[in-house]
């Protein structure tokens, strides 16, 4: 039978193992070592939830029938291990480091935002993949290395006080209409300039200067 309490407020409590028979929203039905059932709610020290099967720690009030499961002591290997709380739940580390260890995969999933915030954020991986509808970066400087970058976009827009390139070689095709528009165009090519049009039109408002050893027309 369940341990009948004894005189005194500290003996009031009775503790006892059992096996968790049934779940009803947040009511547990546990049957005891008698063979009586009692009914019980998870505790807030029990942070691994209860799943039909397992075999649990209760203790309660047997003057109240008041009785909670306090910890799942084992459970079948097919039934995964979920820690959950009933409100929001914090895991801190006052002194020391956090550590989130998977020997397969490791999944975040929340309703709402995910935030992450550090003085430094460090991500190894040998691929990623981003999913994001919009994405919105403020920062004050970006650095990318690597083997290969290829940008496919419907429409890219760039704005920017300063722009700066440098290659060894640059290859641009443009399939339909190229417009430039600027106060000042300065090329300088070290050996040859090649300029092929159908039709080509210069066109200034003042000074038109052309300036070589040899100029040939035709």
């Amino acid at each position: 039978m369940i341990p009948a309490p004894q005189s005194g407020p500290a003996a009031a409590v009775a503790t006892t193992f059992g096996e968790l028979v049934a779940i009803a929203d947040r009511s547990y039905r546990v049957r005891v070592a008698s063979g009586e059932s009692v009914e019980a709610r998870r505790a807030v020290g029990c942070l691994v939830e209860p799943a039909v099967g397992d075999r649990v720690l209760v203790a309660g009030a047997a003057a109240s029938a008041e009785w909670y499961v306090l910890s799942v002591l084992d459970r079948e290997a097919a039934v995964p291990v979920v820690l959950a709380a009933e409100e929001d739940l914090t895991i801190a580390s006052r002194a020391g480091s956090v550590h989130l260890l998977a020997a397969q995969d490791l999944d975040c999933a929340a309703g709402g935002a995910v935030r992450l915030a550090a003085p430094e954020l460090h991500v190894e991986a040998a691929e990623a993949t981003l999913g994001i509808r919009a994405l919105e970066y403020l920062g004050d400087k970006v650095r990318v290395q690597a083997e290969r970058v290829l940008t496919v976009a419907r429409f890219l827009d760039t704005e920017a006080e300063r722009w700066s390139q440098r290659v060894d070689r640059a290859f641009r095709f443009v399939k339909e209409m190229e417009l430039l528009r600027a106060k000042q165009v300065d090329h300088a090519v070290e050996e040859t300039l090649h300029l092929r049009a159908r039709h080509a039109l210069v066109y200034a408002n003042q000074v038109v200067k052309i300036d070589g050893d040899q100029i040939q027309l035709g």
